[in-house]
């Protein structure tokens, strides 16, 4: 964190730049678990589609919201998926979206973030997400533990 901050005092790159970069990659490597307690979906949680990034917290740093327009886009298909980062692509690769009970990094309501995402090239932590309306929210992580990461995004185009 000093890194970062003094980098941005420096002028390097802003600091935001750093932070988004930071959640994403913390997104990607938190995407599967070596524990596999899951079945394939067939629930309408679809994510295809584009969705823009509109907040992101990250263990106990206060949420940060983005404006439209910010060009951090997570771009899903029916089986592949894109993250960029600034309008560059970052990350590209195959998914699938899993039923999964197991979530429990958090009190949610019942019924709520039993899908993840199966990013086919990643074997880390599990990537729970949750579609209402527009809004695209992943969680990752365990947030007592100071290691939580949460993700909104907005759909901008299907």
């Amino acid at each position: 964190m000093q890194r970062l901050l003094s980098r941005a005092c420096q002028g390097d790159k802003p600091i935001g730049h750093e932070i988004i970069c930071c959640l994403l990659r913390r997104l990607l490597l938190a995407s599967a678990s070596c524990e596999k307690h899951s079945q394939k979906s067939s629930s309408s949680q679809s994510l295809k589609g584009s969705w823009e990034l509109r907040a992101a917290q990250s263990s106990m740093l206060p949420l940060t919201s983005y404006l439209p327009g910010n060009a951090n886009i997570l771009k899903f298909t029916d089986d592949t998926y894109s993250i960029s980062s600034n309008g560059q692509t970052v990350k590209t690769g195959n998914y699938t979206v899993v039923e999964d009970h197991s979530f429990n990094a958090l009190v949610v309501p019942a019924g709520q973030f039993i899908h993840r995402v199966d990013y086919q090239d990643a074997a880390h932590q599990k990537v729970f997400f949750q579609i209402n309306g527009d809004t695209l929210t992943f969680l990752s992580g365990v947030f007592a533990l100071d290691s939580g990461v949460k993700m909104q995004y907005r759909l901008v185009s299907q």
